[in-house]
């Protein structure tokens, strides 16, 4: 292991714990899996994050420690909105009393397993049984595994020992890259490996404070497959699953991209009414919005025209649900008579009083919509409420 004599102070921005979740979530992002098992998932903080991916049909969590599970149980509920604004599909949350070492039939045909900071937690016959349970059994699209990288170790002052005081071991880069290259060898999977938490400027020879490594299947199993047969031997405990509201969608998903968007043209519009009727009452007549994205490009007497641009559309959690991608909303919209798609195709353009006066006649739907407007998209705060039990999880990481 190299050596650092010279003391170096360490700071991670965000912390460690953050990086590591938002590195799990850009792989959800990625990959789009409808079935995900969090293995070790402890109090649910990854499980809560994952719950808001509209790509997601069932969301499970196991951990061994069936006390800390049921504590946190609350945490698979529905939020008071998410009965307001029911999904478009069946979404399922469940949590299970199990170990990584045992089979269990009803882990069967899951898109992606998650196994963060959970290894180096295992002992030697458990840490054995591994690679058959997960790799050979299972046998799910695509795995990831995160632990610390014992390498940079010598970068924490006075340090001895391991990082956490239930760590059974810490691997180097090369020996988390050996065991990984043989599992996927004897498995038939490939391997990546990345770094999660760069260290200072002159520590890269030691790699960063968290190594990943991500396993994809070489042939998958099929539908039907002894994979997906969930008949055989359940050793997990349930300790809770959680069925979400959802609704049946009897429309085309262009014809919901469209009730969505004009929905918010519809709000924005009427926004910019109100900002025009401050101005004419010696307010603001500036129909920009705090982000710029909502501007005046055209006055008559007869009427105002704005602009919104369909990133700003886009920004709006409802219409993303139904709309992958601004190509997507563009094309919709270009091919609806009453929508005026600006010519470089980047906005639309929208009169003030004809929208406004339609913004109180809402559907049952758009009502929904706008409760969610109101209430989901504040969700980020939810990450900061993670915040206290990520710096006693894992103070070192900071």
């Amino acid at each position: 292991m190299a050596e650092v004599t010279e003391v170096i102070e360490l700071k991670f921005t965000p912390p460690v714990s953050v990086q590591r979740y938002k590195a799990v979530k850009n792989m959800v992002k990625k990959l789009q899996p409808k079935k995900v098992l969090d293995m070790g998932c402890g109090e649910c903080c990854l499980l809560r994050q994952l719950k808001h991916n509209d790509s997601i049909e069932q969301l499970t969590g196991v951990d061994v420690d069936g006390d800390v599970l049921q504590a946190h149980r609350y945490l698979a509920k529905p939020l008071t909105w998410e009965y307001l604004n029911p999904r478009s599909h069946p979404f399922i949350v469940s949590l299970y009393q199990g170990s990584i070492g045992e089979k269990d039939s009803r882990m069967l045909g899951y898109d992606l397993v998650l196994c963060v900071e959970i290894i180096e937690h295992l002992y030697p016959d458990t840490l054995a049984a591994v690679p058959e349970v997960m790799f050979g059994f299972m046998r799910p699209q695509t795995v990831v595994f995160t632990t610390p990288n014992a390498d940079f170790n010598v970068l924490f002052p006075d340090f001895q020992g391991f990082r956490h005081w239930d760590h059974k071991f810490e691997w180097s880069r090369e020996e988390f890259r050996s065991w990984g290259n043989q599992v996927a060898s004897d498995y038939g999977y490939t391997v990546t490996y990345e770094g999660i938490g760069a260290g200072p400027p002159g520590t890269e020879h030691l790699g960063c404070c968290t190594q990943m490594a991500v396993f994809t299947c070489k042939s998958p199993p099929k539908e039907g497959s002894r994979q997906h047969d969930c008949s055989g031997e359940t050793p997990y405990n349930l300790i809770c699953e959680v069925k979400y509201p959802h609704r049946a969608i009897t429309t085309t998903p262009e014809e919901q991209i469209l009730k969505e968007a004009t929905f918010y043209l519809r709000r924005l519009c009427h926004t910019a009414r109100q900002g025009h009727s401050e101005g004419e009452n010696g307010g603001s007549d500036n129909l920009r919005s705090d982000d710029g994205t909502l501007k005046e490009i055209e006055e008559t007497e007869e009427e105002r025209m704005v602009s919104v641009s369909l990133e700003t559309l886009m920004k709006f959690s409802c219409l993303r649900r139904v709309c992958p991608s601004v190509e997507k909303l563009r094309e919709v919209l270009t091919s609806c008579e009453s929508m005026s798609v600006s010519e470089d195709g980047e906005s639309v353009l929208c009169s003030i009083e004809d929208h406004a006066s339609e913004s109180g006649n809402q559907s049952d739907a758009s009502s929904t919509s706008e409760t969610e407007a109101q209430v989901y998209e504040r969700s980020d705060s939810k990450e900061s409420d993670l915040l206290s039990w990520q710096q006693q999880e894992e103070s070192w990481d900071w």
